[in-house]
C-alpha cells in the first residue's frame, strides 16, 4: 500500500497514482467518503494486498459508518463499488457487515441483487446458500 500511502500524505498526486496503478480516484460522485472506501479498497486490491486486511478495513470503516450513522455513505458505496474488481469474498463481507441495517439501507437490496449472481457462479448451490444465508 505504499504507493496509496505517498497519495493520502501528499507525495504524489492523484494523476500520479493513476499512472502508476492505473486506479482512478474518483471524486464527487455522491459522497466523498464512500468514494474513498472504494478507491481504497481499489487499491488494497490492485496492490495484491492480503485478503484479512482488506476485510479488515471493511469491516472497520462499514461498521464505523454504522456507528455514525452514515448510511447515506454506505449506500453511496453500493451504487459505486465496482463488483467485477473487488473479489468476491469482500462483496459477501460488504452485505454481512450491513445486514442488520438494510432497513436503513436503500440501495442494499439492489447490491445483493447484483452478488448473488456472482457468488452462485463461483459456488456450488450449497455453498452460495450458505455463503447468502439470511443476508438478503
Amino acid at each position: 500500500m505504499g504507493l496509496f500511502f505517498q497519495y493520502i500524505q501528499g507525495n504524489i498526486s492523484k494523476e500520479e497514482l493513476r499512472e502508476l496503478t492505473g486506479i482512478l480516484i474518483v471524486e464527487n460522485t455522491g459522497g466523498i467518503e464512500a468514494d474513498e472506501f472504494v478507491n481504497t479498497v481499489e487499491i488494497f486490491n490492485s496492490e495484491g494486498d492480503k485478503t484479512n486486511n482488506l476485510l479488515d478495513y471493511i469491516f472497520s470503516n462499514i461498521d464505523n459508518f454504522i456507528g455514525e450513522k452514515k448510511f447515506n455513505v454506505i449506500d453511496k458505496i453500493f451504487e459505486t463499488i465496482p463488483l467485477n474488481e473487488i473479489p468476491l469474498v469482500a462483496l459477501v463481507a460488504i452485505l454481512t457487515i450491513t445486514a442488520n441495517h438494510k432497513h436503513l439501507l436503500f440501495k442494499r437490496n439492489e447490491f445483493y441483487d447484483k452478488v448473488e449472481p456472482l457468488v452462485k457462479l463461483k459456488y456450488s448451490k450449497k455453498e452460495a446458500n450458505e455463503l447468502l444465508y439470511d443476508l438478503k
